[in-house]
């Protein structure tokens, strides 16, 4: 079978794709690859059934991104747009859709515990109760925006608001059921968002409501506990859950689980937690621009349920072929990444292989990569870094700060004579307006074994009216990773990859603005001192985080040097610069940039030495009405040892704009 065009519909070669009934065969192909890998079989286990989750990812990035574009105090009419598009996802546009149903049904499948008929039916009752709460308040606070001086309209959306924010309270046990709590976890973290929320609508519009100043205050206060509470819950339920995967199944395909588990709960979980921050008003009392810096993984190439009958030439997944030599759990988890500086992709270079298999059958697949990643604003320092096997047939791309937002393979995977690799890769490409494609495309001769393996199945896009497929990505490409299998007697079988993408919302650029909050995560840095070091961060940071490590008797020590723009057309303006941190023994940072800045601070202990980071932990260090110029500078930030010894954990650091 000669290799085709490339595209998600035509080029799958199923072996029985001509010996189906009619009905089969007028099927789309990916209808047909649903029926034929089991979905809705009850002959498989359910923890089989799926293997991405587009009502989970979509509904949840969906909402990471609505509040993305929020964060801020924004105007009521922006409230009530969220409030719309929120309900939306979670409670769906139709009487058919269960969001909510499909979150639990998903965790289920993940860690392969079914919730008792009790704790399911009290969640879905709170829900129910929440939905008619929210539903009652919105409805009051629309009227009080159309009719603001009207007495009864604001005594009203005052009461309305009292009734949710009690209804929340009574609720969210019920999303922490014992032995239950991980398989609860997208819904209580999506809860607590709403509750959160709501209690910053107190915050904005509680004394207009005509709520006195303490009512006003004892409400901060309890938005804050329970911003700590909510973090430390999802946070602590999530270790756990990776945990007992890891203790329950340590061969190759329970890493696959494993990594979905992580994947998805990221995006689910993780990813809202670590905004509810960003919900105080006092903190953040104008719009703004926050980045998730976390690196995922998709599956690797070829991880997906295959139907249970033994078909002639049928398309296998890798870790179900002809016994090869699989890696083990700890070999894949040494794929992933380890937690550096943020990079961006420069340069790919792909490497090819041939195989032949008897007289007539062949095929060239990738086998080997180079990857050329830079630093946030390292000008010309390019890090390069090799997996698998390096031949004479290279193919390079060249992606010039495009984003990589899609990726199509054309996977083979034949249990017969163990055929395995990819022949054929598509990357989409996107600056926010153009969109270009690069392919990799090598022939081969094969008969059946072959699927398109399409990176959009595993991550979400924005539901957005009018958005091509260029503009409405959320994540790019930001890693390869790659792994060999052979044989025992040590032939070849062929190479799978594994991608790992960050979120679209992290900027090429660290750039400043006289509108905004601008956050830098400071794992955008472009230096690093080599005794302090990049660590994973505790979950709820969006991403890794710098740890410094300073002796008293030390001299004073560049920890991190973080590189910036101030737009140009901006003419000399101040800031005050804000770094969130957690230390185990108080201390003194000094922050220079230029001829500009020259500052020491005093920072205050927060946590206990060698204990785990919880939200509690972090606090936060103002350095007020810093003096910037225009273009790119870089904030060097030191570690001052008179203060005695400590260590000193840095999340992000946050620039802003003064009057």
């Amino acid at each position: 079978m000669k290799n085709t065009k490339f595209n998600p519909e035509n080029s799958v070669k199923h072996p029985l794709a001509n010996n189906q009934p009619s009905a089969l065969q007028n099927m789309n192909y990916k209808d047909f690859l649903k029926i034929n890998q089991g979905d809705g079989s009850k002959d498989l286990p359910s923890h089989e059934l799926f293997i991405s989750a587009p009502g989970l990812v979509e509904s949840t990035a969906n909402i990471t991104s609505t509040i993305l574009s929020a964060l801020g105090i924004p105007f009521l009419g922006t409230i009530l747009t969220v409030y719309s598009k929120l309900f939306g996802f979670l409670w769906g546009s139709t009487s058919e859709q269960d969001p909510w149903k499909e979150l639990m049904d998903r965790v289920e499948i993940l860690i392969d515990q079914k919730l008792t008929k009790y704790a399911r039916d009290k969640a879905e009752a709170e829900l129910a109760g929440l939905q008619n709460v929210l539903n009652s308040y919105v409805a009051a606070l629309e009227a009080w925006q159309n009719n603001s001086r009207d007495l009864d309209t604001r005594s009203l959306v005052q009461q309305r608001f009292v009734a949710a924010d009690a209804q929340f309270k009574n609720a969210m046990p019920s999303f922490a059921i014992k032995e239950y709590e991980t398989s609860l976890l997208p819904i209580y973290a999506q809860a607590a968002n709403l509750h959160l929320l709501l209690l910053r609508d107190g915050q904005i519009f509680g004394e207009e409501w005509g709520m006195e100043p303490y009512e006003v205050d004892l409400l901060y206060k309890e938005q804050l506990n329970f911003m700590g509470e909510y973090t430390d819950h999802c946070t602590k339920w999530y270790h756990l859950g990776l945990e007992r995967l890891k203790e329950k199944d340590t061969t190759a395909k329970g890493w696959v689980n494993y990594n979905r588990f992580r994947r998805e709960m990221t995006l689910a979980v993780l990813d809202i937690i670590s905004l509810y921050p960003h919900y105080d008003i006092y903190m953040y009392p104008m719009k703004t621009n926050a980045e998730l810096t976390r690196e995922i993984y998709t599956d690797p190439i070829g991880s997906y349920v295959t139907e249970e009958s033994s078909n002639f030439r049928r398309v296998m997944s890798w870790y179900d072929m002809r016994p090869p030599v699989l890696p083990t759990f700890s070999y894949l988890e040494n794929l992933i990444r380890v937690p550096e500086l943020f990079t961006i992709i420069k340069k790919l270079s792909m490497y090819t292989t041939k195989r032949n298999n008897g007289k007539y059958e062949y095929y060239n697949y990738w086998v080997g990569t180079e990857l050329e990643r830079s630093h946030i604003g390292n000008k010309g320092k390019i890090i390069k870094t090799k997996n698998g096997s390096i031949t004479s047939e290279k193919d390079t791309f060249d992606f010039n700060n495009y984003d990589i937002y899609r990726v199509l393979c054309n996977y083979i995977g034949r249990y017969e004579n163990s055929l395995l690799g990819l022949n054929t890769v598509k990357l989409h490409l996107s600056d926010n307006s153009n969109q270009i494609e690069k392919e990799y495309n090598k022939p081969l001769f094969v008969t059946g074994g072959q699927k398109i393996i399409d990176s959009n199945e595993e991550l979400p896009v924005t539901k957005i009216e009018h958005l091509s497929d260029n503009q409405s990505y959320t994540h790019k490409l930001s890693y390869i990773s790659s792994f060999a299998l052979s044989t025992q007697k040590g032939t070849a079988l062929g190479t799978i990859p594994l991608f790992g993408w960050t979120h679209r919302s992290v900027e090429h650029k660290n750039t400043l603005s006289r509108e905004k909050i601008i956050e830098i995560p400071v794992v955008k840095s472009s230096y690093i001192h080599p005794t302090s070091q990049v660590i994973q961060g505790p979950g709820f940071t969006g991403g890794d985080i710098i740890k410094g490590v300073k002796k008293g008797n030390e001299p004073n020590k560049l920890l991190f040097m973080l590189p910036f723009d101030v737009a140009s057309g901006i003419s000399r303006s101040e800031y005050d610069i804000r770094i969130r941190y957690a230390a185990d023994n108080k201390g003194r940072l000094h922050i220079s940039e230029g001829n500009f800045v020259t500052r020491s601070i005093d920072f205050n202990k927060s946590m206990e030495p060698n204990s785990k980071l919880q939200y509690s932990s972090f606090k936060y260090l103002t350095i007020s009405g810093c003096s910037l110029g225009i273009g790119s500078k870089d904030l060097s930030v030191y570690g001052q040892g008179d203060k005695g010894d400590y260590t000193i954990y840095i999340d992000k650091i946050e620039f802003i704009p003064k009057d």
